[in-house]
């Protein structure tokens, strides 16, 4: 039995985690800012040493993208500081670091999938702060996964889902971009692809970093139109490009994610489509 440290417990996939825990027979410690503050060295040193803590699932994070631009050390702080605090408590006391990243860090321009040895090339301040994250717990714990994931949704928190949901059903038209191309991916099957990495690990090595998402590629506006479309809602979705909406941080127009590495561990690619519904009869 592990003894498992989740940090952002209130976020999206640490929300997840937390509606499956029962099913495995392990001993969880579910965390958000108030009952642990990542940025204290040694409050996370005393939390894990106290607790006899052997593994750390770090699903918090700064994911303000744009005002990441002008919070740069806040978001740094978190997503990088914060994040090697983490991998030296794990591995102090020898223990197994999950670490959440993303498909911001790549950032290439050719529109193929990219795979974990792809170059990476992070425009911005979240996507520097994620690529350095991954550094940081590399460097203080060998013993750590990465998951470098896309597009996150889930029916808790705030995400593309609920927020297309809550306007197509009283709005007659709305515009998404539709020259993004990645793969949305389900809260609930990162939570559940973590646990089984765990399970995987206690078998044999598997540190190192892994892409993982849902099945198949889309863009932004195909995934709003399934959304209505599920609905049922009177609402046309027009497309455009993403230059019809400058932001302060540049977004990636590929995020297709080559999953070849994961998937040879054993773990299952549920279609996009497929938990996309499962999520929306939830949120029903």
């Amino acid at each position: 039995m592990n003894r498992i440290l989740v940090t952002g417990a209130a976020g999206q996939v640490g929300s997840a985690i937390r509606s499956i825990h029962n099913g495995y027979k392990h001993a969880f410690f579910f965390t958000d800012r108030k009952e642990l503050d990542i940025t204290d060295k040694n409050a996370v040193s005393e939390f894990v040493k106290i607790n006899k803590v052997d593994t750390i699932i770090n699903c918090a994070a700064y994911t303000a993208v744009d005002l990441a631009e002008s919070e740069k050390d806040q978001c740094f702080l978190i997503n990088e500081k914060a994040v090697g605090y983490l991998a030296e408590a794990c591995a102090q006391n020898g223990g197994l670091l999950v670490h959440i990243s993303s498909d911001y860090v790549y950032h290439c321009d050719h529109n193929q999938p990219m795979s974990e040895n792809s170059a990476t090339k992070p425009k911005g301040v979240y996507a520097a702060s994620k690529l350095a994250g991954e550094h940081l717990a590399l460097a203080n714990c060998p013993n750590t996964i990465i998951l470098r994931t896309s597009w996150v949704y889930s029916y808790e928190g705030k995400n593309f889902v609920k927020t297309i949901d809550r306007l197509a059903k009283n709005r007659d038209h709305l515009t998404i971009v539709n020259d993004q191309i990645g793969s949305p991916t389900y809260a609930l099957d990162i939570a559940k692809t973590i646990l089984e990495l765990l399970k995987i690990s206690n078998e044999k090595e598997i540190s190192g970093t892994y892409n993982f998402c849902n099945e198949g590629f889309i863009s932004w506006y195909d995934f709003a139109k399934e959304i209505v479309r599920y609905r049922a809602y009177q609402c046309k979705v027009n497309p455009v490009p993403s230059s019809a909406y400058p932001t302060a941080a540049k977004r990636p127009l590929n995020s297709r994610l080559d999953t070849s590495k994961i998937q040879g561990l054993g773990i299952h690619l549920t279609p996009w489509v497929t938990s996309l519904h499962n999520c929306l009869d939830i949120l029903n």
